[in-house]
């Protein structure tokens, strides 16, 4: 595979499929109901999700207000779904901090970020905190499904600035970079090709590995016609913006609203063994950001899917952060009309 992504021909590499998300599409993908459920209690006053993993896990983050009105923090948070189980997780050895998940593998593992100094860390399956100093500041964005993941994210000093880097057998190594001017690494997948930004030129590129460890990053901006996707699948299919990039043929899909609205991919499933894969984002109609789902083919509004009186808006924020996984299972926020206590900001869960 390491071969055949460079064997492209820019006419090859430059294939760009259009999906419209039109009134036909929209009927055609509503065939499918969902059910919808809210995660956790109101107590927990989650204020975000960041992710589902394959086996219902799900993260995010959650607000509560220090006594005496002094400030609040923003503990992560783990979800167990099938157990019906709140899990906060520790940041700084305690909950008084806070911090945030960034993704969520598999096996349960967790990447993200512990306050006050945006330090890059890590949470294994059973809760356990690792941090990694201030020399790793802005957060692990990513990791791989490995036993022992491989982490991604940046180093940080204050004469380099952010170098792109992986952690892996107790070490972070720095990622060569296109200018020299350092970089972000986001997003990893199971092969260890690693895509993330290029500070100098501010290029998407894709870090794929060789015998010899990591060499120059492939600049995915200027090679695919301006393509900016810095998130990656576990199965090689690069997305951000309203662009999907597969690795293996080089085809390039561009998912546009109903009247030619720009859509924005916020979570791509990996694509099973039969070749299904879905995605979720929405899309600007000027005066709402439309949650969809696009299933490969046809794209639906999220609502549609929802039975009759669930009393759920899903066009909740400036930009609605919706997360799948390779079941369908959908999760995010939104606003819940309870029937006795009222209107409520809330995480859900959408399953088929």
């Amino acid at each position: 595979m390491k071969a055949f992504i460079y064997s492209f021909t820019p006419t090859f590499r430059r294939l760009v499929t259009t999906l419209v998300l039109g009134a036909m599409a929209q009927a055609t993908a509503s065939a499918q109901s969902y059910t919808i459920t809210p995660i956790g209690r109101f107590e927990d006053n989650i204020y975000r999700v960041s992710g589902i993993n394959n086996s219902g896990v799900i993260v995010g983050g959650r607000t509560y207000t220090l006594g005496g009105g002094s400030g609040y923090v923003a503990p992560p948070f783990r979800f167990w779904s099938g157990q019906n189980r709140m899990e906060f997780l520790p940041c700084k050895s305690s909950q008084v901090v806070g911090g945030g998940v960034n993704q969520i593998n598999d096996n349960a593992w967790c990447a993200g970020w512990c306050n006050p100094d945006a330090t890059s860390c890590s949470w294994d399956p059973a809760g356990a905190l690792t941090t990694f100093g201030a020399s790793y500041a802005s957060g692990a964005n990513g990791l791989n499904d490995a036993a022992t993941p491989t982490l991604v994210g940046n180093t940080y000093s204050r004469s380099t600035g952010r170098q792109p880097a992986y952690y892996k057998n107790g070490k972070w190594v720095n990622l060569p970079t296109l200018t020299g001017k350092g970089g972000i690494a986001y997003s990893i997948d199971n092969q260890d090709h690693i895509v993330g930004v290029d500070s100098g030129s501010g290029h998407a590129v894709l870090w794929v590995p060789g015998t010899k460890g990591y060499g120059t990053p492939m600049d995915l901006t200027a090679t695919y016609g301006g393509f900016g996707g810095t998130s990656l699948t576990k199965t090689g299919q690069v997305y951000g913006g309203s662009q999907i990039l597969d690795l293996a043929t080089g085809a390039v899909t561009t998912l546009t609203g109903p009247s030619g609205e720009a859509a924005t991919i916020t979570s791509l499933s990996n694509r099973t063994s039969s070749g299904t894969q879905r995605a979720v984002g929405y899309y600007d109609t000027g005066t709402a950001r439309i949650p969809f789902i696009w299933d490969g083919t046809t794209v639906a509004d999220l609502a549609t899917l929802l039975p009759l009186g669930s009393g759920w808006d899903l066009q909740q924020g400036s930009a609605p952060q919706v997360y799948i996984n390779d079941l369908g299972w959908i999760v995010g926020m939104g606003l819940y009309t309870d029937p006795i206590q009222g209107p409520q900001n809330r995480a859900y869960l959408m399953k088929p």
